[in-house]
């Protein structure tokens, strides 16, 4: 059904009047009588009935009126609304949500491939993630780069300093990250990329955010491995001890906005994708 021809129906059929529709549509009124003339041609109806001067809708035209203006009013919302967008989000990152009231944000799931498959199927609109390497139907756009820091509490019986060595890495108990890359976690994902990072950890739990790795290690002997802004948020909050890397063996976090080949030009998607990065900059920073 030609939706014009029901936008000048529901004229006529508002004025009742095929002069007073045509001036108010712009048109002659022989283009708005014809379009009725169509338009019961295909409902099989009649619609208005004229008798000298004046008009007279039918029982039909009133049904149909009633039935089109909730139609009418379905589009005309639908095209007004702001778009509402969904992105997957880590926790230590929810708190951009607090400007973003026309965005929901989520846990990322464990799993990449899972993430993925949400984007492709639109479960989802954004993902904020590590992720680079993907198939070409996504685009990776780069924010911000951080560099991990090994945390423990701040009296730890064992560690010091403001730098751990490889030695002490290597033997401590690890607190790690639950989301994996390819079969390993986000830090050994990016240890592997550098040449010289060689990094051996022990793991003995895996939980499901940096603000639980930092909770663990504040009330245990255990260290982990977290982004340089989840330690400026939490370090002087929970008496933890930031340490870098052992030199040569440092390591950074990439942040990256991951999304479907087919919001690259989509207006709303990339105003949204503006914001997002101009608030995970200043949170990063």
């Amino acid at each position: 059904m030609d939706l014009k021809l029901i936008h000048v129906f529901l004229t006529v059929h508002k004025y009742q009047s095929f002069t007073e529709a045509a001036e108010v549509l712009g048109v002659s009124q022989p283009a708005v009588s014809q379009a009725i003339k169509k338009l019961e041609v295909s409902l099989q109806k009649k619609l208005f009935i004229k008798s000298g001067r004046t008009m007279t809708c039918t029982r039909a035209a009133d049904q149909l009126a009633i039935e089109c203006s909730r139609g009418m009013d379905i589009i005309h919302n639908a095209i007004s609304t702001t778009q509402h967008f969904i992105v997957y989000c880590p926790e230590d990152l929810i708190q951009i949500t607090r400007e973003m009231p026309s965005t929901t944000f989520k846990l990322p799931p464990t799993l990449q491939d899972t993430l993925l498959t949400d984007l492709r199927l639109q479960k989802v609109d954004l993902a904020i993630d590590f992720i680079s390497n993907h198939d070409k139907s996504f685009i990776s756009e780069p924010v911000c780069t951080e560099q991990f820091k090994v945390i423990c509490r701040n009296n730890h019986p064992r560690l010091s300093g403001s730098i751990i060595t490889k030695s002490e890495f290597s033997s401590e108990s690890h607190i790690g990250y639950k989301r994996k890359f390819n079969g390993m976690s986000i830090f050994q994902s990016q240890v592997d990329r550098k040449d010289d990072a060689d990094l051996e950890r022990d793991v003995i739990m895996e939980v499901s955010s940096s603000h639980s790795i930092c909770m663990i290690v504040a009330q245990t002997d255990y260290v982990g491995v977290v982004r340089e802004s989840v330690t400026k948020r939490w370090a002087d909050k929970l008496e933890l001890r930031v340490m870098d890397l052992p030199k040569g063996s440092e390591v950074e976090f990439p942040l990256n906005l991951i999304y479907h080949q087919r919001f690259k030009h989509h207006g709303d998607h990339a105003e949204m994708r503006e914001i997002v990065k101009e608030k995970l900059i200043e949170i990063c920073s």
